[in-house]
């Protein structure tokens, strides 16, 4: 399977059930039957990825309605790499820009005042707002580091005008089929609001943005468990808690993230460390990266 950005086979519209042992047990017998068309062949691994950690019953069910009915399981496993996987990698580490630094900074402060001025994971306190603290409210800190405002998915994916709108469309499109819910509980237009952000140590957000890390959800509402995955940075091990588990709690009245979104980001992390595709996908940005570099190298000599 190559990376082709102007692949534009749409994921069809079928009709929503209930995910089926019978439709599941399809769908993968579909892909057992599956013969790679060469060692780079990834279609496998990309659906059998996906029925494993859809984030949802309807819409793992929508996958494997697609596997079972589609003519060609290639086709569908390229779409969804470059409609849904590598767009939210590739945004995610290139930075499209997606809001104006007035309105980020007005989202850092309210993640403080709702995240208490601290790294969500670390527990740290924020080293800006540690300087305001008087002499003897600094003494109460136990630790403090540089802390950013994370979105939980990207923020790029709120601009749905100029370049980007056909492939943000297609993107969103694809997450509606992958995860149904996400339609139904947010809306894109709060792409930039509290409900998709939260407090984070500098150090961490990298790992977070291109998915090397995840929150998994637990039994209890809005506590998560800290997954890793292969090219975590393990110095970054330490700013973990000792039992994995974060607690988010909202000190002000600002809503906490919304825990599809944390679904839909730790689905897309299973997937893309299982299937492979993560290395793939950031092994094709360096190449590229390169050959622009070599470019303009050689135009400016």
């Amino acid at each position: 399977m190559k990376l082709d950005s102007n692949s534009d086979l749409p994921l069809a519209p079928l009709p929503w059930s209930n995910s089926s042992a019978d439709s599941l047990q399809q769908a993968r017998t579909v892909l057992s039957d599956y013969s790679p068309l060469s060692a780079q062949d990834k279609t496998k691994d990309v659906l059998a990825a996906l029925l494993d950690h859809a984030p949802s019953e309807s819409g793992r069910d929508n996958v494997a309605q697609e596997i079972i009915t589609i003519n060609s399981c290639e086709a569908l496993a390229e779409h969804l790499v470059v409609s849904f996987l590598a767009p939210l990698l590739t945004r995610a580490i290139g930075k499209i820009p997606g809001g104006t630094n007035h309105a980020q900074e007005k989202l850092k402060r309210q993640l403080f005042r709702r995240d208490g001025n601290r790294c969500v994971v670390s527990g740290a306190y924020d080293t800006e707002q540690w300087k305001a603290l008087t002499e003897q409210e600094q003494l109460t800190i136990a630790e403090s580091d540089w802390t950013e405002a994370v979105h939980v998915i990207p923020l790029s994916l709120g601009v749905i005008t100029g370049e980007q709108r056909q492939a943000t469309t297609t993107l969103w499109d694809c997450i509606f089929r992958v995860f149904p819910e996400i339609e139904a509980t947010f809306n894109i237009e709060d792409i930039n609001d509290t409900s998709n952000a939260f407090t984070l140590a500098s150090s961490l957000h990298k790992a977070y943005d291109t998915f090397k890390f995840c929150f998994e959800a637990t039994e209890t509402l809005n506590t998560y468990k800290i997954r890793t995955f292969v090219g975590f940075p393990t110095r970054q091990l330490a700013s973990f808690p000792v039992s994995r588990l974060v607690t988010f709690t909202a000190h002000d009245g600002y809503p906490l993230p919304n825990p599809y979104l944390f679904r839909l980001h730790a689905a897309v992390a299973h997937i893309l460390d299982t299937s492979g595709m993560g290395s793939l996908i950031e092994q094709s940005i360096r190449e590229y990266r390169d050959q622009r570099f070599a470019e303009e190298t050689s135009t400016a000599t």
